[in-house]
């Protein structure tokens, strides 16, 4: 069964070494802000009987978490990993998640298959899709404040 719970300072070397493994998806790892990140408790991480699985980065915004970075051991990929990871955010803070990915990529593709695209945006580089997703509790919640 999946473990998921947010990292702490001895976590740091398993995010680190997966990050290093995904540059090509994620850009160069910045220890620092990883340590910062774990001191903030905004990175979630998966563990299954002792085996390192996955992080994701995240930070809570207004009435939404916005996912920075989901990434999942190569050997984890595909089994639900991710998806657990976002429902935990949205059932423990009561929001819903937004991500940006840039279009036609991997992290697209998850994305397609568990939110709802919002727009398109120019990025630096490439062009970038924004996602949402909503949790029952969340629409309930959103459905309040807005006075339906």
């Amino acid at each position: 069964m999946v473990e998921l719970k947010h990292a702490v300072a001895e976590d740091f070397d398993e995010i680190y070494a997966l990050y290093g493994r995904n540059t090509d998806l994620l850009g160069p790892p910045f220890p620092a802000a990883i340590r910062l990140k774990i001191q903030e408790g905004e990175i979630l991480i998966a563990v299954e009987d002792g085996n390192f699985l996955g992080f994701c980065n995240y930070h809570q915004m207004g009435l939404h978490t916005t996912v920075y970075e989901i990434c999942v051991n190569e050997l984890a990929r595909g089994k639900g990993v991710g998806r657990q990871m976002v429902q935990f955010l949205i059932d423990t803070l009561h929001k819903p998640v937004q991500a940006k990915c840039v279009k036609d990529s991997t992290a697209e593709k998850f994305w397609s298959k568990i939110g709802k695209h919002l727009t398109d945006e120019p990025g630096k580089k490439r062009k970038l899709a924004v996602y949402r997703v909503e949790g029952q509790n969340t629409i309930k919640k959103r459905k309040l404040l807005e006075g339906f």
